[in-house]
Parts: C-alpha cells; structure tokens; sequence
C-alpha cells in the first residue's frame, strides 16, 4: 500500500462532496490498474479508518434513501474486512459507503 494509492483513494472520498460506494472504490483502483483492487481497497479503507479519516454508512441502493452511519468499530471492522461488502448491488438492496471526517479532509488539503 503506497501513499499515492492511498492519495487517490482519499481524494475519490473528499472531492465527491458525498458519500461513495466501497464498490466505486474497488472500481477506481481498476480504472488505474492497481493489481489485486479489492485487497488494496480493503487495506486503504481500514488504514483510513483507524487514522480516523473515514466515516462508515450504510443505506440502500435507490433514489433518495437515508444513510445510517454505522458507530460501532467491531461493526466497521468486519464490513470493511468483508469481501462481499465490496459488491455491487441491486435497487434496494443494502450497501455501504464511506465519507471523509474533518480529520481526513484536513489531511487530504495539507497534501497538495
């Protein structure tokens, strides 16, 4: 895991204004050739977590539908640690999805 990925990945987070999909993540990783995406992805969102720069929640998939913040750190862990977490889902169907903290965004804007 190198700082550059890790870069891209916290960008992706901060610059979508919102919330982003943990499959958009794997797919941004693909759409830069990084080998072996969803590991990589799954090794960035849990460092990003535990340097308190990620916020976990989770909704489901459609117009309009209410985001829960998930607060419980064994909770976190394990979704973050999941590979079907990562997967692509159908409308209405849950999935989860990761916004920066103001501790992660002040990381990010000392980057550049």
């Amino acid at each position: 895991m190198n700082k550059k990925t890790i870069l891209t990945i916290l960008s992706g987070i901060v610059e979508d204004g919102d919330y982003i999909s943990l499959w958009e993540i794997v797919w941004e990783l693909n759409s830069i050739n990084v080998a072996n995406s969803l590991k990589v992805a799954k090794e960035i969102l849990l460092f990003l977590y535990e340097q308190g720069y990620i916020r976990l929640f989770s909704s489901n998939w459609g117009y309009d539908t209410e985001m829960k913040e998930i607060c419980d750190k064994s909770e976190i862990l394990n979704i973050l640690r999941d590979d079907k977490s990562y997967e692509p889902v159908s409308v209405n169907s849950k999935y989860f999805g990761v916004t920066e903290t103001q501790q992660g965004r002040a990381y990010y804007a000392k980057q550049y």
